[in-house]
């Protein structure tokens, strides 16, 4: 069973936006073991929350496509 091509398109971005949220998640952990090594500075908390607010964006932009493929019943 093939999907429409704007389905197809529509879960090829949603994946690359949650991929994007998997990177920016990850950022923060390296940045204070590599940069502050290890250590709990003012710098890697502002940096955490930048980035943490900063992963919702595509967080929210990709759950959209996700959920109205589930709300319809077809596989995403």
């Amino acid at each position: 069973m093939r999907f429409p091509a704007p389905s197809r398109t529509m879960d090829a971005i949603a994946l690359m936006l949650m991929l994007l949220v998997v990177g920016l998640l990850i950022t923060p952990a390296i940045h204070h073991r590599v940069v502050d090594d290890g250590d709990a500075t003012a710098r890697t908390q502002v940096l955490v929350g930048s980035v943490m607010t900063a992963a919702l964006i595509p967080f929210a932009l990709s759950s959209p496509s996700r959920f109205s493929s589930w709300l319809s019943g077809q596989p995403a």
